[in-house]
């Protein structure tokens, strides 16, 4: 199974998951355009935060950061809100929610066309 990797802002306490996303893994971001298009906007919008790249196999023994896992667990998640500013600006268009289980509303991702 592929490692996820997740940004963590700890300026803004806030991190991105990639939840709702057809991609997480880093194999699966450097080939898909949205998401390095999503990234490099993040990153831009932030500059001069404290920003790092996270893999979700981190334990607290190889944890990176100066703020604890638990700490980060807490942050705001904010992928909704950076697909919403990215399309707002025109940095990605022809967003799709797509539907996993109509019984389930938090089942779904976004596509890109």
């Amino acid at each position: 199974m592929s490692v996820s990797i997740s940004i963590v802002n700890c300026s803004k306490e806030e991190k991105i998951d990639f939840s709702h996303l057809p991609f997480s893994s880093k194999g699966e971001i450097l080939s898909n355009f949205v998401a390095t298009k999503l990234i490099t906007f993040y990153f831009l919008e932030n500059i001069g935060d404290e920003i790092y790249l996270i893999e979700d196999d981190m334990t607290e023994d190889n944890w990176p950061l100066n703020v604890s896992m638990n700490t980060v667990i807490n942050f705001k998640e904010v992928s909704k809100t950076l697909i919403d500013d990215a399309e707002a600006k025109g940095v990605i268009s022809n967003r799709k929610k797509v539907i996993i289980d109509e019984d389930e509303e938090s089942l779904y991702f976004w596509n890109f066309d």
